[in-house]
């Protein structure tokens, strides 16, 4: 009767143990998968910031570029009037020189 008390015994403490063994499996297999389900979406969620932080980037960079390529365009606009206006001055200059000369020219045909 002993060995059958302690054969009963030994049957239940293995079948108890085969069941803790179970449940730990299950319960790992849960905290796998959420654990598996947190860092998707950690993934995700940083995805999503580098994604935001990358067009906030781009964004920046052409109005930094717009802006960049305004100040040239003033620049070269004020460097194009400047020029202008110095081919102008010397335009005016040679047709006064050239008027001068065509009236000296007239005037020594009249005198002469």
């Amino acid at each position: 009767e002993k060995a059958t008390n302690v054969e009963s015994m030994k049957s239940s403490h293995e079948h108890a143990v085969n069941e803790l063994k179970k449940q730990h499996i299950v319960e790992q297999a849960a905290q796998k998968k959420s654990f598996e389900a947190k860092l998707t979406e950690v993934k995700n969620h940083h995805e999503d910031e580098m994604r935001k932080s990358r067009e906030v980037h781009k964004r920046e960079l052409q109005e930094q570029m717009d802006l960049l390529k305004s100040s040239l365009t003033d620049k070269l606009d004020l460097k194009l009037m400047s020029k202008m206006n110095e081919t102008n001055a010397r335009h005016h200059k040679e047709l006064a020189a050239l008027k001068d000369k065509h009236e000296s020219v007239v005037k020594n045909l009249i005198d002469s």
